[in-house]
């Protein structure tokens, strides 16, 4: 695998790119270019200082990772705007105001696309107190999967494939000498190994926020193919002597369609376990001013009402416990039982196993009440990809607490996304108090009188 530099946003790249906008006119593409999901182009946010006008700050606008999290999240549906492109615009403006330099109204920081996708989603989108700044419950575009690494010409024919059918993409390049950029794609033409192929020009189709300070521009590009394959984007020459700027792909995420949690348990009380972005006064790891971790966040208004025995609200991980063990608080509510929800993420759906019928086999996680007694799952439904997994367990009573038992080390997350063998890419879990069955038929009848609480 070819290394880079530390992954740094081109400045004057847009530059190259401008030459090639035109060509989207005179040169079919097999795909796209795609619209967002309310039927308006994608998103093609521009870094704030294209926008503003400003020369190449020092240090310089490394916002390219934001402004490709930004135009995917808002091509899916998140967010707040008249159409996708004012929510990709606010989106962004949130990273910035999240990550940026303070005083200079855009990102001076390294970062990571899907990383800042994540932690846009978890910190703002899924928060019930942002509600009006993001939090969008019925949006169905809630499966992300991520590679990380050279990326091949197979890689580029499925995302094209992944465009085709509803998804979302950004990827992310080396650049030698320089670092690298990341960069939203729209459309394109298949490579010749694809059984797609068309015979046409090999090019791909990008928004690119060093390039245009007009919204909806197509920046095309040729792709070129290296001896086993590799993708790379055929930059053209840069001058006498030097070689042509070839750039190489090396991660992309998508935003799938995925299958919500009822918007009744994110707004009660919603947990998220994800990799996301440190705040930027976190001590450095790697990367200046930040790294990519693992987060905890939670949300939902009746947060604070669920607490353990002790008055403690957070869930904790049970360190004695030989596999990896959560326990979570619990609100008790008289006349009311319990359902649980726990969706997982994989970072590539290919690798979820099937059985002998090719249906995706359900993860073997285990829920308990506080008595130790093991929750049988109620019901398991798959994304349209089988890139993620709703798990439902409903309780008969009201517990203090549930213990949630995870089957592998590859759920805590913690140095093991991307990495062969570890499929999970993240997992979160809702819980809410619904009424008992006599309940709601007494309700019904108008003969409500005077219950008790079903005991175990």
């Amino acid at each position: 695998m070819r290394q880079w530099p530390i992954i740094m946003c081109g400045v004057l790249t847009g530059v190259l790119l401008l030459a090639g906008a035109s060509a989207a006119a005179m040169v079919g593409d097999d795909v796209g270019p795609k619209n967002s999901s309310d039927g308006t182009p994608v998103p093609d946010v521009d870094k704030a200082h294209i926008v503003q006008g400003l020369p190449p700050p020092v240090p310089p606008d490394n916002g390219c990772w934001a402004a490709a999290a930004a135009n995917v999240l808002g091509a899916a549906g998140w967010g707040t705007g008249a159409n996708a492109q004012a929510k990709a615009d606010n989106i962004y403006q949130d990273l910035i105001n999240q990550f940026g330099a303070p005083g200079l109204g855009y990102i001076d920081a390294l970062g990571d696309g899907p990383a800042g996708a994540k932690w846009w989603v978890h910190n703002i989108g899924l928060d019930a107190a942002d509600a009006g700044a993001g939090y969008t419950p019925g949006c169905n575009y809630i499966n992300f999967h991520v590679k990380k690494g050279t990326l091949y010409e197979l890689d580029a024919n499925f995302l094209l494939d992944e465009l085709a059918r509803c998804q979302y993409a950004l990827v992310k390049w080396g650049i030698p000498e320089v670092g690298g950029h990341c960069v939203t794609l729209v459309g394109g033409n298949y490579g010749p190994n694809s059984p797609n192929f068309t015979g046409n020009v090999q090019q791909s189709v990008w928004h690119d926020s060093d390039s245009d300070p007009l919204v909806g521009n197509d920046e095309v590009r040729p792709n070129r193919w290296g001896p086993n394959a590799e993708w790379f984007l055929d930059m053209g020459n840069p001058g006498p002597g030097v070689p042509p700027d070839d750039w190489i792909a090396d991660g992309y995420m998508t935003v799938c369609p995925g299958v919500p949690k009822p918007a009744s348990a994110i707004g009660n009380f919603d947990i998220h376990y994800y990799v996301g972005i440190g705040n930027r006064n976190d001590p450095p790891i790697g990367d200046p001013y930040y790294d990519t971790t693992v987060q905890m966040t939670f949300t939902g208004s009746n947060y604070q009402a669920y607490h353990f025995d002790d008055g403690t609200t957070d869930p904790y991980w049970d360190d004695q416990a030989q596999t990896p063990t959560l326990l979570v608080p619990n609100e008790e509510i008289d006349d009311m039982f319990k359902k649980l929800y726990i969706l997982v993420d994989f970072n590539d759906a290919a690798l979820v196993p099937v059985n002998a019928l090719g249906n995706p086999v359900v993860p073997d996680i285990d829920v308990y009440d506080d008595a130790d007694t093991e929750i049988a799952l109620d019901s398991a439904e798959w994304a349209s990809d089988n890139g993620q997994v709703l798990l439902t367990y409903v309780f008969d009573d009201q517990p203090a607490w549930e213990k949630v038992v995870f089957p592998s080390d590859e759920y805590t997350l913690i140095g093991k996304v991307g990495q062969q063998g570890y499929n999970v890419f993240e997992w979160n879990i809702a819980t809410e108090c619904v009424p008992e069955p006599a309940t709601l038929a007494l309700l019904a009848f108008g003969g409500l009188l005077t219950l008790t609480r079903r005991k175990r």
